[in-house]
């Protein structure tokens, strides 16, 4: 699976990936999913960007992260991933 990849080639630990709502569109439907992991706030970035460079179209919602530790800065990370399934 893609974000698991690409959590890993990151160095983030994906926690949880849950399939949520689906929400039909004129010309598409929106999945969602929620999603738990962990990792540095740099990492996070780097996972970020790469996700937006996808050939499948990604948005990220409701992103949530948690204070870093001061000796890991590792930090728990949540958000709503969102992905676009066109009507054909």
């Amino acid at each position: 699976e893609l974000v698991d990849a690409l959590a890993k080639k990151y160095a983030m630990i994906l926690g949880s990936f849950t399939l949520g709502k689906s929400s039909p569109k004129a010309h598409f439907i929106e999945v969602s999913y929620a999603v738990t992991m962990g990792g540095t706030y740099h990492n996070l970035g780097r996972f970020l960007a790469a996700l937006a460079l996808q050939e499948r179209i990604f948005n990220v919602r409701e992103l949530v992260y948690g204070k870093p530790d001061p000796t890991t800065g590792m930090m728990a990370v949540t958000f709503e991933l969102i992905s676009y399934m066109y009507k054909g």
